[in-house]
């Protein structure tokens, strides 16, 4: 059973696709691959926490009574490769500019406020 649905977000529609699964055991793989990051984490392994968990969780899947669980195959075929480099579309530029200016404000703003402290005597080095 494929069913489509369209969900209205900010008056923007999001299409998407149920495969007619259950996302109960989405959620229990969810549940158990946030308990394993959390078991992880106190381990001697806590530095790896989060890849860990994402390898149990990787591994539960493989296992036949979550063999329900969607996965980005289902909706999605997964490029084998890294796309060719092309040329960005220069008719863009113009709508492009004003948010580009702005990231960088923002980008560079830490940078001075970092200058700024470093500057000051009173903060030791």
């Amino acid at each position: 059973m494929l069913a489509v649905w369209v969900v209205v977000r900010g008056g923007e529609p999001i299409q998407g696709i149920s495969l007619g699964l259950s996302p109960a055991l989405d959620q229990v793989l969810a549940l158990l691959t946030i308990g394993a990051i959390i078991v992880f984490h106190r381990t001697r392994a806590h530095k790896f926490a989060l890849v860990l968990g994402l390898v149990f969780a990787a591994l539960l899947a493989l296992i036949p009574i979550f063999g329900g669980v969607h996965l980005i195959g289902d909706i999605a075929e997964i490029p084998r490769g890294l796309p060719l480099p092309v040329l960005p579309d220069f008719s863009q530029i113009l709508e492009l500019i004003v948010p580009a200016l702005s990231l960088a404000i923002l980008a560079i703003i830490p940078l001075v406020a970092g200058v700024y402290l470093f500057r000051r005597r009173d903060i030791p080095a």
